[in-house]
């Protein structure tokens, strides 16, 4: 060894899917780039070539079979460090599928679809913020996937909690 420290390159987001699981209802049918089958496989060597040792797998359906698929290819893929899966707010009953989850050692967090959701104040409803609470007391983070308008709420949940852990996804687009 050189005597200097060495450093390892995450990817901080990525997906894998599979169509035929029929829980990615974002999903364009037919699209030649998305409607495809997405494995560990296919992105090993593009890791391999760009010098990747790690990736953090990010939830793609808004389903808790979502997360298990992904804690299962977690479990097979030594180069996924972690996982950010998804619990349904809106069902307090969920936060025994979180804690249950966040014993995993690759489960990271959650990222609830905001995005999708009609309502862009939904994360600021009074039955939603056990979620958030949750995610504070489990030490989880919350990916925070939305658009430009959804802003302020953020804003608003990240003063709320102040100790929550905050990804910003795809710079809210």
């Amino acid at each position: 060894c050189s005597g200097r420290a060495m450093t390892m390159r995450v990817d901080a987001h990525q997906h894998f899917w599979n169509p035929a699981r029929g829980d990615y209802f974002w999903m364009p049918r037919g699209d030649a780039v998305l409607d495809r089958v997405y494995r560990p496989a296919d992105l090993a060597p593009i890791l391999t070539r760009h010098g990747i040792d790690k990736t953090v797998l990010v939830q793609a359906a808004p389903t808790l079979a979502e997360t298990e698929y992904m804690l299962g290819i977690a479990d097979a893929t030594p180069f996924v460090a972690g996982v950010v899966g998804w619990v349904d707010f809106e069902n307090p009953a969920d936060r025994r599928h979180l804690a249950r989850l966040s014993a995993h050692p690759a489960f990271k967090g959650v990222r609830p679809m905001i995005q999708d959701i009609p309502d862009d104040d939904w994360m600021l409803r009074d039955d939603v913020q056990w979620g958030f609470r949750a995610v504070c007391d489990l030490g989880l983070t919350f990916d925070a996937l939305g658009f430009p308008r959804h802003l302020a709420n953020f804003l608003t949940i990240l003063r709320r909690f102040p100790e929550m852990r905050v990804v910003i996804d795809h710079c809210m687009k």
